[in-house]
């Protein structure tokens, strides 16, 4: 070789991660997201509980004397009368559709994904629509494996110490159903699985998932658009307040969504509350004999307004509980080694819109499971 001739930088090719590398970032990434969504429920889960009763009281009742008269008062009364752990009743099977929904999340996402993009060109679509359309699919499926413990979550959340109580705003043969349904006999998650299946049969487990499954494909959209629109409109601007203040800006963005998602979905929520909750002989409801049928009577006996009892706790969980998931989320990733520089580890960055491209369909799609995915 000839002096001053430059000598060619040796050629470096990327190698495919072994399987058993592969296997251990999905364990690691589904260990983070359990993580992080269950410890959003645990803290927020006192305002789920006000949501389900704030849902349930007067049912069918065209008059009487409300135990609730808003979601502070109602989680005031709660405490005195019941005690502390009132708050955290219905954990263990919202922790259990956590885990379900996330596994199932990270199994039907990207082949979902992958599928949509092959078709993305023919169809015309954008790369955040074909995202918004895998996220509510993933959703969809998730929902359906976790119906069961939704169902049991808010028959927990309803039972009342003093079953009268719960029954003070029904009057009437509706009012001895409700407060027959507010005292549920479970003493676990597992009892309760088997006593539903013994009671009720094994479809007694996925009353209402149809229409659990649109719920929460519509709420994950919905959440989406919305959480990723304010986003970016409040950090369009360098030096703009969005910019200055990430951690208000985000939560002032999921606040956003929240608010978007109990506009839309507060109905639809109640509806399936009451299903869920109704006393069931012989595997057939009571008091609703579909959701169509809820709707009807609810509106006659209590009015319209009675379709959003409940939307103040739940906009009061929805935004926080997406804020506490994406924070869990980041520092569950740095704990377990999923992000550059993670868990003081010198790891070779990688450009910054390249990490942002990669990282940003499995937040927000956590973000989005959070809020109508945990009802």
């Amino acid at each position: 070789m000839t002096q001053g001739t430059p000598v060619p930088a040796p050629r470096t090719t990327s190698t495919p991660a072994p399987p058993h590398a592969r296997a251990a970032m999905v364990a690691k990434s589904f260990l983070a997201g359990c993580c992080a969504s269950c410890g959003a429920v645990a803290i927020t889960n006192p305002a789920d509980v006000i949501r389900t009763r704030l849902e349930l009281q007067g049912e069918l009742a065209r008059s009487g004397s409300l135990v609730y008269r808003g979601a502070l008062h109602g989680l005031v009364k709660m405490v005195q009368q019941e005690g502390p752990g009132v708050l955290f009743r219905g954990l263990k099977p919202a922790f259990a559709f956590q885990i379900a929904v996330n596994g199932t999340r990270l199994g039907t996402f990207i082949p979902l994904k992958k599928w949509l993009v092959s078709r993305r060109d023919k169809h015309g679509l954008d790369d955040f629509f074909t995202s918004l359309l895998a996220g509510a699919g993933a959703g969809m499926v998730g929902a359906a494996i976790g119906t069961p413990f939704q169902l049991i979550k808010t028959r927990m959340q309803a039972a009342a110490r003093d079953a009268a109580a719960m029954a003070a705003g029904a009057t009437g043969p509706a009012g001895a159903a409700v407060g027959a349904a507010a005292r549920q006999p479970y003493s676990g998650l597992g009892n309760a699985l088997g006593t539903i299946v013994k009671n009720e049969g094994f479809p007694g487990l996925y009353r209402g998932a149809g229409l659990n499954m649109a719920k929460i494909a519509v709420a994950s959209a919905i959440q989406l658009a919305v959480f990723d629109g304010v986003k970016a409109r409040l950090q369009r601007q360098e030096d703009g307040w969005g910019r200055r203040h990430p951690t208000a800006a985000l939560l002032a963005a999921a606040m956003a969504a929240g608010l978007a998602v109990t506009a839309v979905i507060q109905p639809v929520d109640v509806v399936t509350t009451r299903l869920w909750n109704q006393p069931v002989v012989n595997g057939v409801g009571t008091l609703y004999r579909s959701a169509l049928d809820c709707v009807a009577k609810t509106v006659a006996a209590e009015g319209p307004a009675a379709l959003y009892k409940g939307c103040t706790a739940h906009l009061l969980r929805a935004g926080p509980h997406t804020v506490l998931t994406l924070l869990l989320l980041h520092r569950m990733q740095q704990v377990l080694g999923l992000t550059p520089g993670a868990a003081g580890k010198a790891q070779p960055a990688a450009p910054k819109a390249a990490r942002s491209q990669l990282a940003a369909p499995a937040t927000k799609l956590l973000a989005a499971a959070s809020t109508g995915a945990q009802k």
